[in-house]
């Protein structure tokens, strides 16, 4: 999966760089997220009560291929809450596909996208190095406003329900994490990100 959505990723970029006549937006910004969770183990007593809150870091760009309709990538990286005094650190890599719907105004924009996609996450002990890490499936659904200060200039605001999936997590010698029956420990997160930042269009 991760060699094929790279693959796409690639030709993607490509048809970028070449589509000369494209209106292109290109965004820049920070958010926060709170996400609740499950796990797949059955000795967990509330399988539900996994809380984590993050740090945002989130860089895209879309192209108009029909008006009113963009194609796009993003690329977000997640810095996870730890424990206060812990030297424990957590992130998550996320690379996904944008496909949005845009109302123009003369200043302003409303903006509806989905974002599927993929992610790589990681949990290190500060103390020992040990770290646990994996990849999944990432999906954000967005309702974002964009407005103009100039022509090309301005912010973006953007509301997102979110989900992470991981179904497959590895200690640093390789050994796979199982649950209580002996299944592949799985991870999920879904929660609200809210992101801000700037906006440039050409």
């Amino acid at each position: 999966m991760k060699q094929l959505f790279l693959t796409l990723l690639l030709l993607h970029i490509s048809i970028i760089l070449f589509s000369q006549e494209q209106k292109f937006n290109i965004y820049a910004g920070v958010g926060f997220g709170i996400y609740g969770g499950s796990t797949n183990d059955p000795n967990d007593k509330d399988t539900t009560s996994v809380d984590a809150g993050c740090g945002i870091i989130h860089l895209s760009a879309d192209y108009m291929i029909k008006e009113n309709i963009y194609s796009g990538l993003m690329f977000e990286r997640n810095g996870f809450l730890t424990d206060t005094g812990s030297t424990d650190h957590a992130f998550s890599i996320n690379i996904a596909w944008t496909a949005s719907y845009k109302l123009h105004g003369e200043k302003n924009s409303l903006v509806i996208s989905i974002m599927p996609g993929y992610s790589l996450i990681k949990y290190q002990n500060g103390s020992s190095g040990n770290f646990v890490e994996g990849n999944g499936i990432v999906f954000q659904a967005a309702i974002q406003w964009d407005h103009f200060y100039t022509k090309h200039i301005g912010m973006f605001i953007q509301p997102a329900f979110a989900s992470y999936s991981y179904t497959k997590l590895t200690d640093e010698s390789g050994n796979i994490s199982k649950n209580a029956n002996g299944d592949y420990f799985k991870l999920n997160l879904y929660g609200m990100n809210l992101k801000i930042g700037l906006v440039v269009k050409f």
